[in-house]
């Protein structure tokens, strides 16, 4: 399995106990399920359907072309990554930085659900005044809101760049009048060792005015469910399947061997499901969302270029 390296800082409570650096073994079941995932702030363009589905192979994409694993099983750029020109690379960092956030808040802080701030802009323009704002709006498992600015950077470390994702993940005070519960700021950056993570819990600054996000928990999961509907909505013919008595659509990406299960029952009301790695190709996540992927994503292709891997 791959292993994602984090720092944690500034964590205090129940999560104290993430303060430090530590190793995180992940699978490419899990990052791919953190690509599908995390954020959704393409929702108005899931609506035409066709194109909640190439959004949903570019996210596997970034995925394939820019990571590999090493021998010593430390995430790392690939070739194709490094032949990329900065601007090109400044884009892949985004969503990496969002992919790691996602992976992180699942794994360590029990959030399986982070959904785009922006995906709400109409309803708090009126609120949230300048440019600066957070990335993604979370809702863990305990049905608690928290605010996640994520970064990515193709060098390493820079500690302005941190500082400017917990000053973000400040901006919003409250959610449907509600205080968050955890305010995030994290980046993802590239060592000569592979990639790190390193992510802050900034204690809330009072003097800030006071940012208020109209938003109830069940908008929030159904904006956070509406990409996969469309994008499986496509493939009229998609094939249906069981889990545990849940009935299942399953969306097929062929061409990057990743198949995508998507519950057919609509989500509208909070209920996690226990977040397991059937065998050594699939994965459901706390969500609900699967993962599974073909022999393209083995261990020894992943550390293969990905201009030399079979499929």
């Amino acid at each position: 399995m791959p292993i994602l390296r984090y720092h944690a800082a500034d964590f205090g409570g129940g999560n104290s106990l993430l303060v430090g650096t530590h190793d995180l073994d992940v699978s490419w079941e899990q990052i791919n399920w953190a690509a599908q995932t995390v954020g959704k702030a393409e929702h108005h363009v899931g609506m035409h359907g066709l194109f909640s589905l190439f959004e949903a192979a570019y996210r596997t994409t970034i995925v394939w072309a820019n990571l590999m694993e090493s021998a010593s099983g430390r995430l790392i750029k690939s070739p194709a990554y490094e032949a990329l020109d900065p601007s090109e690379k400044g884009s892949i960092s985004y969503y990496l930085g969002l992919i790691f956030a996602k992976l992180f808040a699942f794994r360590r802080l029990d959030t399986p659900w982070l959904l785009h701030f922006d995906v709400y802009r109409e309803e708090h323009e009126a609120v949230l005044e300048g440019n600066e704002k957070p990335d993604l709006i979370g809702l863990n498992a305990a049905g608690n809101w928290i605010v996640y600015e994520a970064k990515g950077r193709t060098g390493g470390f820079l500690t302005s760049v941190l500082d400017d994702a917990k000053g973000q993940a400040q901006e919003i005070t409250t959610i449907g009048g509600i205080e968050p519960v955890l305010r995030v700021g994290s980046l993802v950056y590239f060592r000569s060792d592979g990639l790190h993570l390193s992510v802050v819990d900034p204690p809330s600054d009072k003097s800030r005015r006071r940012r208020d996000v109209k938003l109830s928990e069940r908008d929030f999961l159904a904006q956070y469910y509406a990409t996969f509907d469309a994008a499986v909505d496509v493939r009229q013919n998609a094939r249906r399947e069981e889990r545990n008595g849940e009935e299942y659509r399953i969306l097929e990406l062929n061409d990057l061997d990743v198949a995508i299960g998507v519950p057919v029952a609509a989500r509208l009301e909070r209920r996690v499901t226990p977040p397991r790695q059937i065998d050594d190709a699939s994965f459901i996540g706390p969500d609900g969302i699967e993962i599974a992927l073909g022999g393209a994503w083995s261990q020894v292709n992943m550390r293969r270029d990905p201009r030399v891997r079979t499929r």
